[in-house]
């Protein structure tokens, strides 16, 4: 699922930890997770339509958990079937091979049994209820599967007859026992018989009853067993016989087996594995969706991303494991080019990280994290900003973000570019003068940005909308300093728990609000740092 971004994007993002959330049951629906292209902007009514489909789903599942249950079961007993059902247009099927197709038989049938009263399930299958009850011609209603007599009289004669000659082998055994208890005068006896070499007497017994002989014998025992006479020998023959017989009508059986499912199953059973692959992908989406109280975005035409109550997952994750809570937030952006203002520690990163997960799981139709959502498509997907893997000093980061943002602005299509921070790397004064250059420069792309700064150049660019996040406000900034907090952390930590997160538009006339030196106060700069510093913005 790299399609539509770069890794070093997919990683920065953390994407992973959201798409390992949407878990495919069946091994055809993993393989084809790993095979999904993301829907484009000249593919929005396919977007919308797979959405149906996932929508559909999660009403109908909703509160429903014995049948979420019951489905995910089914669908972990499916096995890829690609291998099997190439070789069986030319090969003859083994006996594993056969069982592998009724398990999906009876997968798939048990499935739509579940389904039955849903319309978003590929009732199309009917097919395959039949292969089951071809595979299972006893009813069994069992997943193994066995070369029943039914498949072939011929091998329901034979297996007769070997069991037949079998007990009459077994009785005729079980006289010679008899007859070598009463002539022996022993109280118990089996076919084979070890006598320590001590016990001179029985050995002289059975060496004198005509019934046993030597089969072996070392410094300790003699091992003895009953004496076969012709017509033992004649009955082993002939289970030989048998016993070749059978696998040879086994083998009929298998041929005959494995082209009645070529002549009237075979492509049945590649457009079903296709099918069940695809709903198990659609059934993954809604668990994800209903585990996550999302809902199915309006995919639009336009520049506009429209979020409501919006979830960064990952960093929602991270905040209950700590025991903190999570602050949903809105966000708004009507313009091909949006500028995010403030100081750090605000969320802008976590803004521009959010937009960026929201349009790579709108690309491959899987429902959003949010109450609401107006989502466009994009051909592409490119983060820009601080990646702690990357090794090097500020210049090399420099250097590497200059020319990765380059290269993805030349290529084709629609992109969405979250720039976050550009120019933090370098000479402040050539960063700010650069960084609006090079953000009015995609005014003439059709690419939307969504970006961040702590510059001033860029908030004064015309054409673009300005978004401020309130963060910490004159009214929040006395509140945490008249508690008198003892410790940093239990500054940062009020100061994260109140702090508000939705995007406020500015007015294009309007400055964007100061609020580094209110941070930097309750951080525990020192007084008079702060008064200087003041002083020189005055």
């Amino acid at each position: 699922m790299l399609k539509i971004i770069d890794k070093q994007s997919y990683r920065i993002l953390e994407l992973q930890s959201i798409v390992s959330m949407i878990i495919p049951q069946s091994e055809p629906g993993k393989k084809l997770k790993n095979e999904l292209h993301p829907f484009k902007p000249s593919e929005v009514d396919s977007a919308r339509k797979e959405y149906e489909f996932v929508a559909g789903l999660m009403t109908h599942l909703k509160d429903d958990l014995g049948k979420i249950e019951g489905v995910k079961l089914w669908l972990s007993h499916i096995k890829d079937l690609s291998g099997t059902l190439l070789g069986a247009r030319n090969n003859v099927l083994e006996l594993f091979e056969l069982q592998e197709i009724k398990v999906f038989a009876l997968a798939v049938r048990k499935i739509a049994e579940l389904m039955s009263d849903c319309n978003f399930f590929p009732h199309s299958l009917q097919e395959m209820k039949e292969l089951y009850y071809y595979l299972d011609p006893g009813t069994t209603e069992t997943s193994s599967f066995q070369l029943y007599d039914e498949f072939s009289p011929e091998l329901m004669l034979l297996r007769q007859a070997l069991a037949n000659l079998t007990r009459e082998m077994k009785l005729k055994q079980q006289a010679k026992i008899r007859e070598a208890m009463d002539l022996l005068k022993l109280t118990k006896c089996e076919s084979e018989i070890i006598v320590s070499r001590t016990n001179t007497s029985m050995i002289k017994k059975l060496d004198d009853s005509g019934l046993f002989i030597r089969s072996k014998q070392n410094f300790a025992n003699v091992m003895y067993k009953l004496k076969e006479d012709e017509a033992d020998l004649n009955n082993a023959k002939k289970t030989a016989e048998l016993i070749t017989n059978i696998r040879a009508a086994e083998h009929d059986a298998r041929v005959k087996i494995t082209e009645h499912i070529r002549d009237h199953f075979l492509n049945s059973i590649v457009m079903a594995q296709d099918k069940i692959a695809l709903f198990d992908i659609r059934f993954a989406k809604a668990l994800f969706a209903l585990r996550n109280k999302c809902s199915i975005p309006h995919i639009n035409n336009h520049d506009k991303f429209i979020l409501s109550d919006v979830v960064n997952l990952p960093i929602k994750r991270e905040l209950v494991k700590s025991g903190l809570n999570y602050q949903p937030i809105d966000i708004e952006l009507e313009n091909s080019l949006s500028i995010l203002i403030g100081a750090n520690m605000a969320g802008k990163t976590s803004a521009l990280k959010t937009i960026g997960q929201i349009a790579y799981l709108s690309a491959y139709a899987i429902p959003v994290p949010c109450s609401y959502a107006e989502i466009p498509l994009f051909d592409f997907i490119y983060f820009s900003g601080y990646d702690p893997q990357l090794q090097g000093d500020n210049l090399s980061s420099f250097a590497y973000n200059i020319v990765e943002l380059q290269k993805h602005k030349s290529l084709e299509g629609k992109g969405l570019f979250l720039i976050d921070e550009f120019a933090r790397g370098t000479n402040p004064q050539e960063g700010e003068a650069l960084c609006r250059a090079v953000l009015e420069s995609f005014s003439q792309t059709k690419h939307f940005v969504f970006t961040s700064t702590h510059f001033t150049a860029p908030a004064m660019i015309p054409n673009a909308d300005h978004f401020v996040i309130p963060g910490l406000t004159e009214d929040l900034y006395k509140e945490i300093k008249s508690e008198k907090l003892l410790t940093i952390s239990d500054r940062i930590a009020k100061l994260n728990s109140i702090q508000k997160y939705n995007l406020i538009k500015l007015d294009n006339e309007k400055r964007p609000p100061r609020t580094a030196l209110m941070i930097a106060d309750l951080l525990g700069v020192e007084q008079e740092v702060i008064d200087n510093a003041k002083s020189y913005l005055e």
